[in-house]
């Protein structure tokens, strides 16, 4: 004679569960640690500072300091493609956007997974710039340019 065995059905939340920490594991150990909390170094060679553009849909830092004629460097070391926008006309809200006076508006186009975009600093003040596919998530990074010494 047969035994039937009552069990309690699983719930969905815990196939989700199952299913999302499977999948972030898998893509840690395919793609490396680095690559989704990617790891900041030193500078390279003629960049004064870095700020990475990360898998978070962030700039990190989100501001930094830095001195007339200092370059900065903008990498991507995400999965997703950003911008580095200083254009108050391309911004979703004109108000995330802010330069000095004098000082003309610049876009760096798409920067891929991997790529970088470079920037050279020449006046003093505050810059407020945006990442136009990443602007309404709050994706909005600040440079100082202080005076050179």
């Amino acid at each position: 004679m047969p035994v039937l065995i009552a069990t309690r059905p699983i719930p969905r939340s815990a196939f989700r569960f199952f299913w999302a920490t499977f999948a972030l594991m898998t893509m840690l150990l395919v793609t490396g640690c680095e690559t989704l909390f990617p790891i900041p170094g030193a500078p390279p060679a003629g960049v004064t500072a870095v700020v990475q553009m990360t898998n978070l849909l962030d700039f990190s830092p989100r501001q930094i300091t830095v001195r007339v004629g200092d370059t900065v460097e903008w990498q991507n070391p995400s999965l997703f493609t950003h911008t580095v926008t200083l254009d108050a006309d391309l911004a979703r809200t004109e108000d995330n956007v802010a330069l000095p006076n004098g000082v003309q508006p610049s876009h760096s186009a798409d920067v891929p997974p991997n790529g970088t975009y470079r920037l050279t600093f020449t006046v003093p003040g505050t810059y407020r710039y945006v990442c136009l596919p990443h602007e309404r998530l709050g994706m909005v990074g600040v440079v100082i340019v202080l005076p050179a010494e």
